[in-house]
């Protein structure tokens, strides 16, 4: 089970990210959010780029590389 400690884990692995709730993407920081994008390898984004983002179009990019995990477990 996920919990508030996994969310800064630098070891979150793809599988994890597949089964993120809802309620912790929404209140993951900056760079957490990044981390979990750049693990669901999402081909149509250059990584190098996220940071200049939003926290709205970071979680979005969240929840399509939560998917993007579901998808490839």
């Amino acid at each position: 089970m996920i919990t508030e400690m996994t969310k800064c884990d630098p070891v979150l692995t793809r599988d994890q990210v597949a089964i993120l709730p809802d309620s912790l993407i929404e209140s993951m920081s900056e760079v957490e959010l990044i981390h979990v994008i750049t693990l669901g390898k999402i081909p149509f984004i250059d990584e190098s780029r996220l940071g200049g983002h939003d926290q709205i179009i970071l979680r979005r990019l969240a929840y399509l590389a939560r998917q993007t995990c579901q998808q490839s477990t």
